[in-house]
């Protein structure tokens, strides 16, 4: 069983964070917009294996993991809800209409990796809208998948 987080009350929004992050990113993101809708929603945090709590878990191929997040809704018995999944998350999410046909009843998709195979995309090349001036002390990792590269985006990061 995945690792996971419940925060309120109301009708559950299930988050699916992109690869290499874990649960607790989308919470900065998302957090302050359901602070005054915490009876509202009940919002779930899922950590996707390998990249959460427990780290040392390995990697394993999205075909199971997808069964590894279906086991972990299904044991929350939702009768009706939405997903969130941010990049791969969201190519995550894409697929889980196929096992909640009437419980799942929106998707919202946040820069959505909807093509795997990297060969087969088309991407455009990455502006960066804001480059701290200090940008040396910022990886090159980091400047290849964020615009804005500032301190607080770094810390993120």
């Amino acid at each position: 069983m995945l690792n996971f987080i419940t925060i309120g009350r109301g009708f559950p929004v299930v988050m699916l964070h992109g690869y290499e992050l874990d649960r607790t990113s989308l919470m900065p993101l998302l957090e302050p917009f359901f602070q005054n809708q915490a009876r509202t929603y009940q919002r779930i945090y899922i950590d996707l294996p390998g990249m959460g709590q427990p780290r040392d878990q390995l990697f394993i191929d999205s075909a199971t993991t997808l069964q590894m997040v279906v086991q972990v809704i299904k044991s929350l018995q939702l009768s009706r809800f939405v997903v969130l999944g941010q990049s791969y998350g969201g190519y995550l999410t894409t697929r889980l209409a196929n096992y909640f046909p009437r419980e799942l009843t929106a998707q919202l998709l946040v820069v959505p990796m909807v093509v795997p195979a990297t060969t087969q995309r088309k991407l455009a090349q990455l502006q960066h809208t804001y480059v701290s001036p200090n940008a040396a002390q910022f990886s090159i990792g980091f400047g290849e998948v964020n615009v804005v590269l500032n301190q607080l985006k770094y810390r993120y990061y």
